[in-house]
């Protein structure tokens, strides 16, 4: 399982290590984790994630073609109201 870190660098960030830290404290293994703060590598960063967390607003725009096995977006911001018409009720 793939989870993906999409952040602006800003004080909401959500830090690689420590994700690691507590997946490893609850048992959880097997998990890859990858981070990026470059809006315009998107695309590639999130490709193969099954998990989303979004420490930002990112384009979500066509995400079901750019992230296929994306499962889950959680989204750690106020106003992602703005992000609902985008994101299909249900994907499978």
């Amino acid at each position: 399982m793939h989870i993906h870190i999409e952040t602006d660098g800003g004080p909401l960030s959500l830090c690689a290590d420590r994700l690691r830290a507590a997946l490893d404290q609850a048992g959880i293994t097997g998990m890859e984790i990858s981070k990026n703060a470059d809006s315009a590598a998107f695309e590639t960063a999130v490709a193969q994630a099954d998990i989303l967390f979004a420490c930002c607003k990112p384009d979500l725009r066509e995400l079901r073609v750019k992230a296929p096995k994306l499962d889950w977006i959680q989204v750690i911001s106020a106003g992602i109201e703005t992000l609902t018409p985008i994101c299909p009720r249900v994907w499978r």
